[in-house]
């Protein structure tokens, strides 16, 4: 069976990955914005 660690963590690895881009891209959006 699947170990629940790896699920776990791939859960967690998952989220904060998207929690990242959602961040670039609103810095990226800012950014275009002031200019």
């Amino acid at each position: 069976s699947f170990p629940f660690w790896a699920l776990t963590a791939a859960v967690f690895i998952f989220g904060t990955g998207l929690e990242a881009t959602k961040d670039i891209t609103t810095t990226k959006s800012n950014v275009l914005l002031l200019r």
